[in-house]
């Protein structure tokens, strides 16, 4: 079973392969976490970088995976 614990956050991305802008759900995390998705339009890899703030706030990179 999933914990349900952490909350689904919205995103708005654009990928850095194809320049489309799309919603992403993500869990927020108490630390950084890095994951790899692959793009909803053009299914390149994209590296993501999730990281909560000190004051709560969720900062999201995005950048090309190899």
């Amino acid at each position: 079973l999933a914990c349900l614990s952490n909350a689904l956050n919205e995103f708005q991305i654009t990928c850095p392969w194809c320049w489309e802008s799309y919603t992403l759900w993500l869990e927020s995390e108490d630390t950084s976490v890095e994951l790899i998705e692959d793009c909803q339009i053009c299914c390149h890899p994209i590296q993501l970088h999730l990281h909560t703030e000190i004051d709560g706030s969720i900062k999201l990179q995005v950048e090309r995976a190899n």
